[in-house]
């Protein structure tokens, strides 16, 4: 891809022909969550080109322009020479590939997310068909550990030295150039190493009280295999001849001791290729499992340290259900005695008059109002009322819960 082109947008389509293909376009579908908590600011890094079919692997080197291609015939196979380093090298150029190169990219995160990517270094070498993939290489976290070397002395040099120069006199002779070359060597040698690893983004908790059992592959010979063996190749010729023979007695036992030596070595060779007990088996503590049967909201809940794995989620099968409700309340006080009620204000009494109904009827009404502090009725009592509520379950709630907690945090089952 000479000339990638500008001013592309999202939707566009997008033809790689050939495979010389360069990274340009990126979409950022899925930013990630929580990346900020990690111990250091996120890396983004990208995979290499990948050499699946082609018959030499390209080598990924940034050399600019060949010296020149050396193409061969009839195999189509070609090469480049390019000079690196101060020296030549030889390269294979594949039809399907180019001559692959990493491409270098730069996250740029917001909030925890991937917001934008920056493409510091196209590459060469992608393909539509093996696409590269976008990772987050410190994602979990690195322990340092420093080790003593012991091997190493710091009177150890003038030691070597002086075993050189202590050297007679011959074809053989240090110089001071063969000294200092024994400095710089062991000069590289340190004196602490560092170990580094990565920590396992989470430790499952074991039950203590339950084991799982497996049975391990066979790992050598069984014994009915190589005991027949021990009585074919193992040496045990016959020594008598040393009797007429006008050696050493030294020489005599020598040879002996030789027997003896091949037998023991070739007897021990058939013991380090033979297993001793098959099938074998290797006890594990199991995972721990716990169930909750109950409403979704009474499942463990995750803290800084502790987190769940959800393996198996059953929703309530039941699609009716009947609910017995009693509610009450039993007053503080009960009855009447513990309050009094003052007399409301009089109201006047109400008189409409005799009223002429036209049909030769008349109506009459007087409202009088008498108001006392004497409270009507038991007062305060207890009570208490029943009833059976039915619910119709059709599980869409906990449909809906488990499509939010899977867009959220991801599906536990879609392995």
């Amino acid at each position: 891809m000479n000339n990638p082109g500008t001013g592309y947008t999202e939707g566009d389509l997008i033809t790689i022909s050939g495979g010389a293909a360069k990274v340009q376009v990126a979409e950022i579908t899925n930013g990630g969550a929580n990346l900020d908590k990690l111990p250091s600011s996120a890396i983004l890094e990208i995979t290499s080109p990948a050499d699946s079919g082609n018959a030499i692997p390209n080598k990924s080197t940034d050399d600019g322009e060949p010296e020149f291609i050396l193409s061969m015939t009839p195999s189509n196979l070609k090469l480049e020479v390019v000079t690196k380093d101060g020296g030549a090298d030889i390269e294979a150029i594949s039809e399907t590939g180019g001559n692959n190169l990493t491409a270098v990219v730069k996250g740029e995160f917001s909030g925890g997310s991937l917001s934008s990517i920056e493409i510091i270094r196209p590459g060469k070498g992608y393909t539509v068909e093996e696409r590269p993939q976008l990772l987050i290489t410190n994602l979990y976290e690195e322990e340092l550990e420093v080790v003593n070397n012991d091997a190493q002395r710091n009177d150890l040099i003038p030691e070597f030295q002086d075993i050189v120069k202590s050297l007679p006199e011959g074809d053989i002779s240090a110089s001071a150039d063969d000294l200092q070359a024994i400095d710089d060597s062991y000069s590289e040698v340190p004196s602490e190493r560092d170990n580094r690893y990565k920590n396992p983004p989470m430790e499952i908790k074991l039950d203590p009280q339950r084991d799982r059992i497996e049975q391990r592959s066979q790992r050598k010979l069984v014994k009915s295999q190589t005991d027949p063996l021990k009585t074919s190749i193992v040496p045990d010729y016959n020594l008598d001849f040393l009797k007429d023979t006008p050696i050493d007695e030294d020489m005599k036992e020598i040879i002996k001791n030789t027997r003896a030596t091949e037998k023991e070595t070739v007897l021990k060779n058939i013991d380090d290729i033979t297993q001793d007990r098959y099938p074998e088996y290797t006890t594990f503590s199991e995972s721990k499992v716990e169930t909750n049967a109950g409403s979704f909201t009474e499942l463990p809940h995750a803290s800084t340290y502790t987190k769940y794995l959800m393996r198996q989620y059953r929703p309530d099968p039941q699609k009716v259900q009947q609910l017995t409700v009693t509610l009450g309340c039993t007053p503080v006080n009960i009855g009447k005695s513990h309050f009094v009620c003052n007399q409301p204000t009089a109201t006047p009494n109400t008189d409409t008059g005799v009223i002429n109904n036209g049909d030769g009827t008349t109506t009459q009404e007087v409202h009088i109002f008498s108001f006392g502090n004497l409270v009507r009725g038991p007062g305060c009592q207890p009570w208490e009322a029943s009833g059976t509520m039915t619910i119709w379950h059709d599980l869409s709630r906990d449909a809906r819960t488990v499509t939010r907690a899977a867009r959220a945090y991801g599906n536990p089952y879609d392995e």
